[in-house]
């Protein structure tokens, strides 16, 4: 609710951004690669030809659905609905993320009657190593000490009572989520925020910032990475294209959105500082 506006004026910046500097290029690039050259009229006519005939062969072959199935097939959709409404209570009540995150697995390949064998070999396996192993060394840094003295050399240029501590702040967990990542950064500054400022508003300026920030380069977030190697079979997407993005994107949103959030802390939380 405090970060809502915030988040959707972000949205559209980045929407505005996107057709402002890529409108060309989005609206030139084909939907899948194109090797060689590009298909004639007839070949097209001769492909979707084929492709019609395999249908109706796979329609031919395929048994009719029992009235059970066909009800199944009806009413799928409500299920999965409900399952996602049980798994969003479960969350708000406090149930721990990692059954959770199982049982709504369990749940949609229930759902779907997919063989296992299939979603475990669908699973990114290098992706799940690398985010694993970026906790390992982030908790590995934490008992090195480290945080704690930047923290504190930092901590009387930082603090959330003026608006030259929050301007530092932000470059601060900016520079810090870009470094480490975005999530190891907020479990290596949430021991440390309540000596800065014990108030709900450093963490939602904590929790907006660190995400924001994630948008500035490639590796900010994991969930770039996620969608930069799914997009690899279909588009590269190199560092500094993405910046070309990140860059302003990052700028404006914490421009717009930082603002927001100390006003629906001030309306909301009678927070009255900066």
């Amino acid at each position: 609710l405090y970060v809502g506006p915030a988040a959707v004026t972000g949205l559209l910046v980045n929407i505005f951004l996107i057709m402002l500097i890529h409108k060309n290029s989005i609206t030139s690039l084909p939907l899948e690669p194109v090797e060689g050259a590009m298909a004639t009229d007839q070949e097209l006519i001769e492909l979707e030809a084929r492709q019609a005939d395999e249908a109706q062969a796979l329609l031919t072959l395929k048994p009719e659905k029992s009235r059970l199935g066909k009800f199944w097939e009806e009413h799928k959709g409500k299920v999965k609905i409900f399952a996602f409404v049980m798994i969003l209570v479960w969350m708000i009540f406090g149930r721990d993320l990692g059954w959770i995150a199982v049982a709504g697995g369990l749940i949609l390949m229930l759902i779907e009657f997919r063989d296992g064998d299939d979603v475990i070999r669908s699973v990114d396996w290098p992706l799940l190593v690398f985010f694993a192993s970026l906790f390992v060394v982030v908790g590995s840094m934490s008992l090195t000490g480290l945080p704690e003295l930047i923290w504190e050399f930092a901590s009387d240029k930082i603090m959330l009572t003026a608006w030259s501590g929050i301007f530092y702040f932000t470059l601060l967990m900016v520079a810090a989520s870009n470094i480490l990542s975005n999530v190891p950064t907020v479990m290596l500054v949430s021991p440390l925020l309540e000596s800065l400022d014990p108030s709900p508003r450093a963490w939602l300026l904590l929790s907006y910032i660190t995400t924001v920030a994630g948008n500035l380069t490639l590796v900010g977030s994991v969930a770039n990475l996620i969608v930069a190697e799914r997009a690899k079979s279909k588009y590269s997407i190199g560092f500094w294209e993405y910046l070309s993005i990140g860059l302003p994107g990052t700028v404006l949103q914490l421009l717009t959105g930082v603002p927001l959030v100390l006003v629906m802390c001030f309306a909301f939380l009678g927070t009255t500082e900066p």
